[in-house]
């Protein structure tokens, strides 16, 4: 059986995580059958939600979701065969993550590791020169089409001409 709740006998309290307390104070349940027999045993401990101590200056990263992840996946690739098979491999190391019950810590070690430039917070020289390169292949397009339509436009005039004339 897990333990749930611990004794402090110095502090005459019984302590437990949130989470065990709260699904305890639901009742007809392990933890409420837990917790009732240690507080029978010990009427007069308290019972205390267990401190938690967080590492100072650990970094978090709180938004950052999958879909965070995959649209910063998307911004590092120019070339779109290149960002298939990234995309591919997140996908399929998320599959591999849930497999073995860690979805989110495996992916976001994962993605730390393929993408050490994500934890520091400013552009870098590479991901600068890959949406210049972006940018510059959806102007191109935008040219060539506007180039196409104007064309097409003169061709319709001088056909007109040709008509009127």
């Amino acid at each position: 059986m897990k333990t749930r709740f611990t004794y402090n006998f110095i502090e005459k309290a019984i302590i437990g995580s949130k989470a065990a307390i709260e699904r305890a104070n639901k009742g007809k349940n392990p933890e409420y059958a837990e917790l009732s027999g240690m507080l029978a045993a010990h009427p007069d401990f308290s019972v205390r939600v267990k401190d938690i101590q967080q590492k100072e200056g650990k970094k978090t990263y709180s938004k950052l979701t999958f879909d965070k992840m995959e649209e910063y996946i998307r911004t590092q690739y120019a070339d779109k065969k290149t960002l298939n098979s990234k995309l591919i491999e997140f996908k399929a190391i998320q599959d591999v993550a849930e497999a073995k019950g860690a979805k989110y810590p495996l992916t976001k070690k994962w993605f730390f590791a393929a993408y050490p430039e994500f934890k520091v917070k400013e552009v870098s020289e590479k991901e600068r020169a890959e949406k210049e390169k972006t940018l510059l292949e959806e102007e191109k397009k935008a040219a060539y089409t506007n180039a196409e339509a104007m064309l097409e436009a003169l061709e319709e005039t001088e056909e007109l001409e040709k008509i009127a004339s």
